[in-house]
């Protein structure tokens, strides 16, 4: 039998310890799901995966984070997920899909993590050249890394490896109700192509 691991049951509730990677058309993106899987979720636990749209953005700086743009289909969007979802049912991992909009990415994360009390964070490394350093509101994994709760441990991976963690300041406080799942995206892991199976191997 299959394993059907795309969660969309949007009144689901968000399991203690969750854990969130943001993805983008980076190759480091794939190497932050694949860390996710391998060192923070084990079979048939969560993963979220959450891609922010910008919103109202006419165009991007060259170094900036590889988003697909404003202007964007639904259908150009969801195929960012297509590869995770495979990838998940093959190792047993519950999957859910989140898109946010908003004209800063990673404040749109940042505002989820502590929304739906998100004790972990994954995040591909940004590729920058010199010129974009001066940029710094445009380095979502070091704003991620600044703004996030204190209740949440932010990882920034680079090519299979830790390239920073912010450890979380403190634990994560009891609440009577937890928040609900947001709204699920795309179609059951056993409707994918093969042609993703190389996730498996890790981004070349």
């Amino acid at each position: 039998m299959a394993f059907h691991g795309l969660v969309q049951d949007d009144a689901a509730m968000l399991p203690m310890n969750s854990t969130v990677v943001a993805i983008d058309k980076d190759k480091n993106s794939q190497y932050a799901v694949r860390w996710a899987a391998d060192h923070l979720i084990s079979s048939t636990q969560l993963i979220i995966l959450v891609h922010v749209r910008p919103k109202n953005s006419q165009y991007q700086l060259p170094g900036s984070v590889d988003t697909v743009g404003a202007g964007s289909t639904d259908a150009e969007v969801q195929q960012l997920f297509v590869p995770y979802r495979g990838y998940c049912a093959r190792k047993s991992i519950l999957l859910k899909e989140v898109i946010l909009e908003d004209v800063d990415v990673a404040k749109a994360i940042v505002d989820y993590i502590s929304m739906n009390c998100i004790t972990n964070a994954v995040v591909g490394a940004s590729s920058r050249n010199a010129l974009m350093k001066t940029f710094k509101k445009l380095d979502v994994p070091s704003s991620l890394t600044k703004s996030a709760p204190e209740f949440c441990s932010v990882y920034v991976i680079a090519k299979g490896k830790v390239l920073s963690v912010r450890s979380a300041l403190r634990p994560l406080a009891n609440t009577a109700a937890p928040p609900k799942l947001p709204a699920s995206y795309g179609l059951l892991p056993q409707q994918l192509s093969a042609d993703y199976a190389g996730l498996d191997e890790g981004a070349r």
